[in-house]
């Protein structure tokens, strides 16, 4: 059980790095007009990061995986509440 925690974990913070690295570093000017204040220059990700982003959607994965994860431990849970 614990693997299925440090898994979900892990996943939590790769949905966080993908939020932050996609809103706050490619939309500065979006994120800045939610919250009414001056827009920062935008950082381009290296073309590597790039590419490899359009394969492999870290932050699309990490909810999956997540998702994945909960289920699995709630029904471990379930099975175990009822001995």
């Amino acid at each position: 059980m614990a693997f299925a925690d440090l898994l979900r974990g892990l996943a939590a913070l790769v949905v966080v790095l993908g939020h932050f690295t996609i809103l706050y570093l490619e939309g500065a000017p979006a994120v800045a007009t939610l919250i009414m204040a001056e827009p920062i220059a935008t950082v381009p990700f290296p073309a590597a990061v790039d590419a490899a982003y359009s394969v492999f959607n870290l932050a699309w994965i990490g909810v999956a995986v997540f998702f994945l994860i909960s289920g699995f431990v709630i029904l471990l849970s379930l099975d175990g509440a009822g001995s």
